[in-house]
């Protein structure tokens, strides 16, 4: 079409472009604990779902998940947490972060820090650790909310609920 969106040769054939814009779904739990009057916004909600639908909705500051991988899960965890400090970027040139991932040329990656696991539902942001370069087919959960806990810098933590929506949005590994 040589960017000529409007004259598709096969408009004969086709019904005329209908544009949409998609927003992800509302967990209703979430808008039925909200006042009438204030709308929900996104940190509200865990969203799960095809990585090019989270990666286009994360933002640094945000907290995702990631599967880890059997190899290299040395804390034997369920799943990674990991703060966003860098938008989705495609590599020009490849290379290996500090953490030893090959990043290859041309993949989109999400850079962040890693909270290490205290306990069941609590962690702790590990920004002395180098920042970990995350490829986007392995993000699997985003926006989960964690609440800081009072007097302990830079630790977090979840509920049963959270900890089970992050746990079910990993691939089943064997």
């Amino acid at each position: 079409m040589h960017e000529r969106w409007n004259h598709c040769i096969n408009k004969a054939h086709v019904q005329p472009w209908d544009y949409h814009t998609l927003l992800p779904l509302l967990d209703e739990t979430v808008l039925d604990s909200k006042p009438k009057d204030e709308a929900a916004t996104y940190d509200d909600f865990t969203y799960e779902g095809h990585h090019d639908v989270l990666s286009s909705a994360l933002c640094a500051g945000d907290t995702f998940a990631v599967n880890p991988d059997a190899s290299t899960n040395v804390e034997d965890v369920d799943f990674y947490l990991v703060k966003c400090v860098a938008e989705k970027e495609k590599v020009e040139k490849g290379y290996l972060d500090e953490w030893g991932n090959a990043i290859d040329r041309g993949s989109y990656v999400v850079q962040g820090l890693y909270y290490k696991q205290l306990d069941a539902y609590t962690f702790k942001l590990a920004n002395k650790q180098p920042i970990i370069h995350v490829l986007l087919h392995l993000v699997r959960c985003i926006k989960m909310p964690m609440e800081h806990i009072p007097r302990r810098r830079k630790v977090y933590t979840t509920n049963l609920e959270i900890y089970e929506a992050i746990y079910n949005s990993m691939p089943f590994s064997f």
